[in-house]
């Protein structure tokens, strides 16, 4: 059975009982007893790329409980890794201490901290035993971990990066394979699509429409339905987006759903598409864990990082222009990289956003075909 769970900030009364544990201890365990707890408080792209982790977990330990803390707002997403247990917490507090406690009386023998080392200090007031984890940006944020992850000094994917917190032994990459469990089969009626993902939160991130209109004339060539899915832009953007649309509509059978659809039915739309094309955006990294077809243009962000790794994704593509000293974002959650090279701007400060100027449109038409034709 699954659970979410959320309470309400209490952090004084965890900084009480946390202060008394000073004289009593939580005990430590093996690492073979009790469950196994993964600290994922990630947002929407990053659960996906930690759900490798998550499923090769599950299949190495079918036997052992899995819990797994994520943000409140994603439990409905976390519960679809058909886990043991999914912890909804946004704040430190002595409640979401209590469920843990619950949900593994016995405690944790292996915990496995991906980028989230606020909650370390959990386990200050739950038995425990081995704690996996790279290191945090603070010492204070480390003084839990029993084994230290390194990452790569060479240019990986960010999966890649969290799988490594996986003994050599359990990182069977090839074999990892997702599919959605619950499908409230609300697309039915869509049959042969592909996905046009506009994105993005940020208008750094969003496709100029010109290319839009390049990936339309593209489409023009396959037999499919088009479908729009994304997020509601400013309204120049969104009218302008229309308008192109509507030129297109007497020559593509195309679908818009821009704006009308939640996190788990935009799952569901991808998980029964021929394919998606996409910004460097949340849904993508979903796409690669679903096997399904996708090409990212993805402009600002890192390709080496973000990008669709030929040797670690099937059907996965990224195009990116060169990098460009405005990318001047070196660090993964707080952990410092030195071989990346992203934007993070929510507003590019050029006249023009030269990571898409400089993208090659060729590239992008021969990925286009080979996946989708």
């Amino acid at each position: 059975m699954m659970h979410s769970i959320y309470r309400r900030l209490n952090k004084s009364s965890l900084l009480l009982y946390l202060f008394f544990l000073k004289v009593f201890p939580a005990k430590k365990i093996n690492e073979s007893d009790g469950a196994i707890l993964v600290l994922a408080d990630l947002f929407f792209g990053d659960l996906a790329m930690a759900g490798p982790l998550i499923i090769e977990l599950k299949k190495q330990n079918p036997s052992r409980k899995i819990i797994l803390l994520s943000k409140f707002s994603l439990t409905e997403v976390a519960n679809l890794f058909d886990i043991s247990f999914v912890v909804g917490a946004d704040y430190l507090n002595w409640q979401i201490l209590s469920e843990l406690r619950k949900a593994s009386p016995e405690g944790y023998g292996k915990v496995i901290n991906i980028f989230s080392w606020k909650w370390l200090s959990l386990l200050k007031a739950l038995p425990n035993g081995k704690v996996i984890s790279h290191l945090g940006s603070k010492s204070r944020s480390n003084m839990m971990v029993t084994e230290i992850v390194s990452i790569s000094d060479k240019p990986i994917v960010a999966s890649q990066i969290i799988l490594d917190l996986l003994p050599k032994s359990q990182k069977n990459i090839k074999k990892i394979r997702f599919k959605l469990t619950h499908n409230s089969r609300e697309y039915n009626y869509l049959n042969n699509y592909l996905i046009i993902h506009i994105g993005a939160s940020s208008n750094a991130k969003l496709w100029p429409l010109d290319l839009i209109e390049f990936l339309l004339k593209l489409s023009l060539k396959l037999k499919k339905t088009i479908v729009f899915s994304g997020l509601d832009q400013e309204y120049g953007y969104q009218l302008d987006l229309i308008k192109l649309i509507n030129l297109y509509m007497s020559r593509l059978k195309i679908i818009n759903l821009i704006g009308q659809t939640n996190i788990v039915e935009l799952l569901e739309l991808v998980s029964n598409a021929k394919g998606i094309i996409s910004v460097d955006t949340g849904i993508v990294h979903w796409a690669r864990l679903l096997s399904v077809p996708n090409l990212s243009v993805t402009g600002p962000a890192d390709i080496k990082l973000y990008g669709g790794n030929k040797s670690f994704f099937e059907n996965s593509r990224s195009v990116s222009a060169e990098s460009l000293d405005c990318q001047d974002k070196n660090t993964f959650h707080g952990v410092k990289i030195r071989w990346m090279s992203s934007c993070t701007r929510s507003e590019c400060p050029l006249p023009s956003r030269l990571c898409f100027d400089g993208v090659n449109r060729q590239e992008i038409e021969k990925d286009f075909f080979e996946l989708f034709s």
